[in-house]
């Protein structure tokens, strides 16, 4: 996890082997309520607290992974800072979205407001 993204294919080789990681879901909390999907084994955590929880949740020296719905600003915005701060951390490409595409084989419509995304196959 050198880069700053990782793609849901290598985030699921690494659940596969195990690996020792702590997945961060900061999508915004109407996006995350509206489909409450997640990666197994992440945590949600709400972005619009993300200075009450930044520093406490990511134990010192774990490898980091961070998504949101898209992969887009909040992702990076939560990677940049946490890397700042000299913690192993990519965000995964094309968030929670591409996750349920290429991992779970769902379709989702986020052509409206992203709080109102649906399966759509």
């Amino acid at each position: 996890m050198n880069s700053s993204t990782i793609k849901p294919e290598e985030l699921q080789a690494l659940l596969d082997k195990q690996e020792d990681i702590v997945i961060l879901d900061v999508r915004r909390r109407q996006d995350y309520e509206a489909d409450p999907c997640v990666i197994p084994g992440s945590e949600w955590h709400d972005p619009e607290d993300f200075d009450d929880w930044c520093e406490t949740v990511v134990p010192a020296g774990k490898k980091t992974v961070v998504y949101c719905l898209k992969g887009g600003a909040l992702s990076t915005m939560v990677t940049d800072f946490l890397r700042k701060r000299h913690v192993e951390t990519c965000y995964l490409e094309g968030g929670i979205t591409a996750w349920k595409k290429d991992i779970l084989g769902q379709e989702t419509d986020i052509s409206s407001t992203c709080a109102a995304c649906r399966i759509t196959k």
